[in-house]
């Protein structure tokens, strides 16, 4: 009776318990993965996953990732809504059934200390084309990328003559923007590192925002891809760079006196002492029966420098290579060269074939008169003149199938007044020649052949003077009276000189005395402005330049 009685408990059990778990709601669980999605769209699912209603305005377009590692209940995401409201600055305000999503206020502090950032977003990076007026794009670029510390290679660099085929083929290989990702900020120290860039991209020192700028070589323009913030700095920058530069007229005499054992030729320098005299610049032709020829130059300073070349007898004694006029531009290089390309056999090989064939390769070597300067303008109105000056000639002697090339070269550093004139000389050739002559077939009997001929022999000594005259050129007006006074110097050449002087046949004709400026502001102005044409004023003490 009691066994009976203890099964129809446990029956009766059993039936209680599936009842109770039949009546258990079913639990629904989800998973998100969200990576970089619209903040928007992410509230939008956990809402409509949580069964809430919500209603919000303009929320800020901020991406959002939310990565769930396990599936969770419905009853957390409303947590995981809140989460992510709070950490975008959001809030939630419940009202009645619906879940409202309003924009969480920002303290006065924070919002003073984050309107810079803010207005950065909001602005944003723009395209803005800068033409030069005066500087190289190449340059400008380069100043910039020092200034800034925008770091990147260099796919076009400026130098003398065309790259050499491996360094086409290197350049092609580069890519023309270069990505910068070291930050260098706090620095204001200026320091180059490498040469001029085609574009640099980075957070640079100054700046607030990432700036790219390239150089467009063609148009001579500069691209900036910045913030308008970070233009206006940059902008600042490119116009203290783009200014006119000066420039420098530069007169050069190049002479070349030739003296032997017979004829007295020779250079006399006197410096007696002079006060008061203004310096002034003449080429006198004195003395042409006698054949002297005295070649005054300008007063340097307080003395006065008379170069005096003799040529007692001979025509052709001396010879003016050359007497070019320049205009340089301030740190600019000014290369001159007046003579003839020599061909040479470099290489000489005989091709193993039946028939006799020579293969030969021909260099051609530069022959004659190179005048290379470059000058920069100081403050103080000096110049520092960089001066290399080389005459080649080809001589009757020859090696190795070709003749050998007499050089003379001069390299200095001067420093000059606007005005001034300095001479260079000293570079002194000896030649050594005979002369054979005497009767034919009888000169050329052994012992007895001496008596039906005569040798001389000669030693001659060519000297190459160097007179280099400088000008500096501040604007249109001085450049352009300049020009007038070269003009007119050449038609009095023609006007003054009727008959060609002997002695320097060949060279053109020169007058008995050529006036040369001494200063831009010493040329004669248009008459249009008050002052007679033939007035020149007194020259002036040089002011320091401004760029």
């Amino acid at each position: 009776m009691i066994r009976r009685n203890w099964f129809v408990v446990v029956a009766v059990l059993l039936v209680a318990a599936g009842r109770v778990t039949a009546q258990e709601p079913e639990v629904r669980v989800v998973n998100f993965d969200f990576q970089g999605a619209d903040l928007q769209v992410v509230i939008s699912a956990l809402a409509e996953a949580a069964g809430i209603n919500i209603v919000h305005g303009a929320l800020p377009a901020r991406p959002v990732t939310l990565r769930l590692n396990r599936a969770v209940s419905v009853s957390e995401v409303r947590r995981m809504l809140e989460s992510v409201a709070q950490a975008n600055g959001l809030q939630l305000v419940e009202e009645n059934e619906l879940l409202r999503i309003v924009v969480m206020p920002v303290p006065e502090e924070e919002a003073a200390a984050a309107g810079v950032a803010g207005r950065r977003v909001a602005q944003g990076r723009r395209l803005f084309v800068h033409k030069l007026r005066h500087a190289r794009a190449s340059t400008v670029v380069q100043t910039l990328r020092q200034l800034f510390r925008l770091e990147g290679g260099s796919f076009e660099s400026e130098g003398a003559g065309p790259p050499s085929l491996s360094e086409a083929l290197r350049q092609q290989r580069q890519a023309p923007y270069q990505e910068v990702d070291r930050l260098r900020a706090g620095d204001v120290d200026v320091q180059g590192q490498g040469a001029a860039g085609g574009g640099q991209q980075g957070v640079a020192v100054g700046l607030q925002q990432a700036v790219d700028i390239v150089e467009d070589p063609l148009s001579n323009t500069i691209l900036i891809l910045a913030s308008p913030a970070d233009y206006e700095v940059i902008q600042g920058a490119i116009q203290a760079i783009d200014t006119r530069p000066l420039q420098v007229l530069i007169e050069v005499l190049i002479a070349e006196v030739r003296r032997n054992r017979n004829f007295d030729l020779g250079i006399d320098v006197n410096i007696p002492p002079r006060e008061g005299d203004d310096p002034q610049v003449g080429l006198t032709l004195t003395g042409l029966s006698a054949g002297d020829i005295a070649l005054q130059i300008l007063g340097i300073g307080s003395v006065n420098a008379d170069v005096i070349l003799r040529a007692l007898s001979a025509v052709g004694d001396v010879t003016i290579l050359s007497r070019p006029v320049l205009l340089a531009q301030n740190n600019m290089e000014a290369r001159i060269m007046v003579g003839d390309q020599r061909p040479f056999i470099q290489v000489f090989r005989a091709l193993p074939t039946d028939a006799a064939v020579r293969d030969q390769v021909v260099s051609y070597q530069s022959v004659g008169t190179q005048l290379t300067i470059r000058p920069t303008i100081n403050a103080d109105g000096y110049i520092n003149l960089s001066v290399q000056q080389e005459v080649s000639t080809a001589t009757s002697e020859v090696q190795f199938g070709a003749p050998v090339i007499n050089t003379r070269e001069a390299s200095t550093e001067l420093l000059v007044r606007d005005g001034q004139t300095v001479v260079l000389g000293g570079l002194i050739d000896h030649q050594r020649q005979k002369t054979y002559s005497g009767v034919p077939f009888l000169q050329d009997i052994p012992i007895l052949g001496y008596l039906f001929r005569s040798t001389r022999e000669q030693i001659i000594q060519n000297e190459l003077l160097l007179l280099v005259t400088t000008h500096v050129i501040h604007n249109d007006d001085e450049l352009e009276a300049t020009t007038r006074l070269l003009r007119a110097s050449m038609k009095r050449m023609d006007e003054r000189l009727p008959d060609r002087i002997p002695l320097f046949e060949g060279f053109g004709d020169l007058p008995d005395s050529i006036a040369l400026p001494v200063r831009p502001d010493s040329i004669p102005v248009p008459s249009d402005r008050g002052v007679p044409p033939d007035s020149i004023p007194e020259p002036r003490v040089p002011e320091p330049l401004e760029r």
